[in-house]
């Protein structure tokens, strides 16, 4: 097992408390799903914000040991707090202030093994139906009508072949 389940494994035996406890007592909100994957080192090797916070509160441990386990920059602590001068921006300078933060966050990943070695299930970020309309692979959604039958316009229905024009029969005597 990996450092961070086996320090959630240790962490849960002290605090005495079942996975669904740990949920539900956690002041940040994360699904005891996601809470049995990370136990069972299943979870996201780089999970977003919301679930390192989630892990933390619920295992009442850092957010920095969190990271730490989990191989990720941790920071200096605590969210980044702008200088006062920040209340004259508008609205458009914050958010590219916002994006250049995320890009600077974002180099800063450690290197991961090639995409064949690497497995990561996000699919609990999606609802069933999302799920359900993800292409397969190969697979080419973009003319799939998902059985709703032939098109019709104008009330004229269209078959998906053009026409074949009738043929002159053979006589043959």
């Amino acid at each position: 097992m990996g450092a961070l389940s086996d320090r959630l494994w240790a962490r849960k035996a002290e605090l005495n408390l079942s996975i669904k406890t740990l949920a539900k007592q956690s002041r940040v909100p994360i699904h005891r799903a996601t809470i049995y994957k990370y136990l069972n080192d299943e979870g996201a090797k780089e999970p977003p914000e919301h679930t390192v916070r989630g892990l933390a509160a619920a295992f009442e441990l850092s957010e920095k040991e969190i990271r730490d386990l989990l191989g990720m920059p941790s920071g200096d602590g605590g969210p980044w707090q702008p200088p006062e001068e920040s209340a004259r921006l508008s609205r458009d300078q914050r958010e590219a202030l916002d994006r250049l933060i995320k890009t600077i966050v974002g180099s800063l990943r450690p290197v991961t093994p090639p995409l064949s070695e690497t497995i990561i299930d996000e699919s609990h970020y999606k609802s069933s139906d999302q799920v359900a309309s993800t292409p397969k692979v190969g697979e080419d959604r973009r003319h799939s009508r998902r059985g709703r039958g032939p098109k019709t316009t104008k009330g004229v229905q269209q078959s998906a072949s053009p026409p074949v024009p009738p043929q002159p029969e053979d006589e043959t005597v």
